[in-house]
């Protein structure tokens, strides 16, 4: 699970875990966990 450090309207701002990767990427194929799509999961 992601902290939320802040969230308003327009922005959110996580403490990213190291080695996560923030958008799925060429570079790892097979990551199952992404920033961006937990992110948008926790926020709706």
């Amino acid at each position: 699970m992601l902290e939320i450090l802040y969230q308003d309207e327009w922005l959110v701002a996580v403490n990213k875990p190291s080695g996560w990767l923030v958008h799925r990427s060429w570079l790892d194929r097979d990551e199952k966990v992404v920033v961006m799509q937990t992110v948008r999961s926790s926020t709706r």
